[in-house]
């Protein structure tokens, strides 16, 4: 039998058959014969486990080793749906399905709500599935209490709030306990809820909280034209604007304050974007989401009320709307993501009038044949660039000597890299890391892409898996430079890692975030063949684009 640490429910060597484990009642494969330590327990099991632990136990774990800590805050991120929470835990009280199972852990909300009315942890960051939680052999009335009773045992230390829910309905009164129980919460997130009822908060018009960050996309609250001081320290708001409800009064009370805002808008098939008319003084960060915004020069006066504005993002519009970027102060604008439609120079030099730009994501199907050839532009403050959904081979050239100090480059191809493509890349000398979408063949052809390529970490991306398997015609190129290689994909053959590590002596560090992890086997040869490479696997997670986090 073996104890990770003084665990309340621990792992167990099945006697009947030895090449399985018992946690919890469930058999899991042993993917190793020697005896099992702390030390020798594979990365991707470990993590099966931690993610069935209860709190307390997680805890416990973090104090095995300095391995298992890393674990535990690795794990973390994925109780968190990818997002890292720098040292603090975002505590869980949702039906979790484990990634084998069908079946929602409905019947858990008893145990959950034992366990934390007895844990002498704290919690900052929570989020609660407010369900019916159907095999929980309650009433409604008492799991609606037992959940509020889960917040209000942290209700002094909860800083933010993540609500989702299916087609189970919060009464108001219980919202309204919850803004007041909390006392220092900062950020809401009610994006996850479905079928509301819209809370009207007039009555709450004398009360103030210290959220300053609302995620609100469903509509959740339905501000009253006397407005109410329940948000009056809003700075950051994602909202829907519908044909009903075009929150009108929430952002007119809040436009001079507000710092970060993301509109997107449900309209009927004729209709345009009402964009509100407000002056937002302070606002550095705007995100659009819609189709149909209207003329440009209501979008354009929109733009000009921002005079502050440093972060813009324009989905999808019509191509003509990247002319309304006249009318965006170009003195503070630091990062833009725009979709271009085609990338031609009258285009390009719209994106040129911003002389202080940091970061650029160019969205587009296609360039225009002659490039965006302008004399006279260089974007020399540029230290991050993505191309995506253009065919930029004929033009990487061209586009590239726009961008003399780049550190990242993002690229999307449909076709297979080749040595061309690397050549044109290390052509810019300051370029520091290169992200590719897709665009993957044989790791014959891939190791010529890398041969050329002078650019010491390289992140590759997948949906499928990272290389076709075929038998080698010829010697792989050496990669000379690449020092760490990141990759996201399905799945790597195991005969795929020992010829395109030996082709890149200088690597030093490798990540595999694959959804069909490597074999513990496997993972094993690999330290003891190349033990100066440091080869990391991952929970799986999909990529995300370094723009996105902008």
């Amino acid at each position: 039998m073996f104890y990770p640490t003084k665990m309340s429910r621990p792992v167990v060597i099945d006697n009947s058959d030895p090449r399985y484990i018992l946690l919890n009642g469930e058999r899991y494969r042993r993917y190793w014969t020697h005896p099992v330590t702390a030390e020798s327990l594979p990365d991707y099991l470990l993590e099966k486990i931690l993610k069935r632990l209860d709190w307390s136990d997680v805890h416990s774990a973090m104090l095995v080793n300095k391995s298992w800590m890393n674990t535990v805050l690795g794990v973390q991120r994925w109780f968190d749906g990818g997002e890292p929470l720098s040292a603090e835990w975002r505590l869980n009280v949702v039906p979790h399905a484990d990634e084998n199972d069908t079946d929602y852990q409905h019947f858990k909300l008893e145990e959950y709500h034992h366990t934390l009315m007895q844990t002498r942890r704290q919690y900052k960051h929570m989020t609660i599935y407010w369900g019916d939680w159907e095999r929980c052999n309650k009433t409604n009335l008492v799991k609606d209490q037992m959940l509020v009773d889960i917040i209000r045992r942290f209700h002094q230390t909860l800083v933010s709030l993540r609500i989702t829910s299916g087609r189970y309905e919060m009464p108001p009164w219980t919202m309204s306990d919850i803004l007041r129980m909390c006392t220092n919460l900062k950020c809401l997130d009610l994006n996850g809820m479905q079928a509301v009822s819209r809370y009207d908060f007039c009555n709450l018009d004398t009360y103030r909280t210290r959220i300053n960050t609302l995620y609100d996309c469903n509509q959740v609250f339905s501000p009253n034209p006397n407005g109410s001081n329940i948000f009056t320290n809003v700075t950051t708001l994602q909202v829907k604007i519908s044909p009903s409800n075009k929150l009108k009064d929430l952002l007119h009370k809040l436009s001079p304050q507000l710092v970060q805002l993301s509109l997107s808008w449900e309209l009927n098939k004729k209709e345009q974007v009402a964009l509100p008319n407000d002056e937002f003084p302070l606002l550095e960060t705007l995100i659009l989401s819609s189709e149909r915004v209207g003329p440009d020069n209501q979008l354009g006066r929109f733009l000009q009320r921002m005079p502050q504005l440093k972060a813009l993002t324009l989905s999808p519009h019509r191509e003509n709307h990247i002319s309304v970027l006249h009318w965006v102060n170009p003195e503070s604008l630091r990062h833009l993501d725009v979709w271009t439609g085609s990338l031609c120079p009258k285009k390009f030099a719209f994106i040129a009038k911003f002389p202080h730009l940091e970061s650029l994501s160019i969205r587009g199907s296609y360039a225009m044949p002659n490039g965006p050839k302008k004399d006279g532009i260089v974007f020399r403050n540029v230290t991050r660039l993505a191309l995506f959904d253009h065919e930029w081979r004929l033009h990487l050239n061209s586009i590239m000597v726009f961008f003399p100090n780049l550190v990242e480059l993002e690229l999307e191809a449909k076709e297979t890299w080749g040595p061309a493509d690397a050549r044109s890349i290390s052509n810019n000398t300051s370029l520091k890391r290169l992200i590719v979408n897709e665009g993957l063949d044989t790791l014959e052809v891939f190791m010529e892409f890398c041969g050329e390529l002078k650019v010491p970490e390289l992140t590759v991306t997948t949906q499928s898996n990272a290389f076709v398997v075929q038998p080698l015609s010829k010697p792989l190129v050496q990669a000379l430079h690449i020092r760490k290689m990141s990759i996201y994909a399905y799945m790597i053959d195991p005969a795929i890692y020992k010829p395109m590590m030996q082709s890149m002596p200088k690597l030093r560090k490798l990540e595999l975030t694959l959804q069909l992890p490597c074999d513990n086997k496997v993972y094993k040869r690999i330290i003891a063949k190349f033990p100066l490479c440091d080869t990391v696997r991952k929970t799986y997670q999909k990529y995300k684009p370094v723009f996105d986090n902008t």
